[in-house]
């Protein structure tokens, strides 16, 4: 399970840096920000394997600093401080990715899964609904709007 989750974020946070830092040579000097957010991506995600939360949540705080508009970075931030049990910032996280990137599915799972353990699922309905638009075939997305609901 751990593995599966951890492959998954690796996943996820490839997939989502919008172009924020690729093709960025660390050496590049027309470029210092794209590689220092690069850096310190790399290292959140090599201190988010390694269980050192603190050190991965001071990285992607950086990579905030650095890009404002990266919703990876606050999607990181996010699950790291779900990890931490604490869902007043993991929402305030979750949703600033989602912000920055409503077509990304990942954000708004992790939006409804922080909103839910703050107990606000109403809260959750209209992400679902827009993740409904994303997915119209996606059957699950509608049975979890109803299950916030209900």
């Amino acid at each position: 399970m751990v593995k599966r989750l951890l492959f998954l974020t690796v996943l996820v946070a490839g997939l989502s840096l919008n172009g924020a830092a690729q093709g960025v040579v660390v050496g590049d000097t027309a470029t210092p920000v794209k590689a220092k957010f690069e850096y310190f991506f790399a290292e959140g995600l090599r201190y988010k394997m390694l269980g050192n939360w603190d050190q991965a949540i001071a990285s992607f705080q950086k990579c905030v600093d650095l890009d404002q508009a990266s919703g990876s970075s606050f999607y990181e931030l996010a699950m790291l401080y779900s990890d931490k049990k604490d869902y007043t910032a993991a929402t305030g996280y979750a949703r600033n990715a989602w912000k920055r990137d409503p077509s990304n599915k990942w954000f708004g799972l992790q939006l409804i899964e922080s909103l839910v353990m703050l107990g606000k699922p109403l809260d959750c309905v209209p992400v679902y609904r827009e993740l409904q638009k994303l997915e119209p075939g996606n059957e699950d997305y509608l049975s979890g709007e109803i299950d916030m609901l209900m």
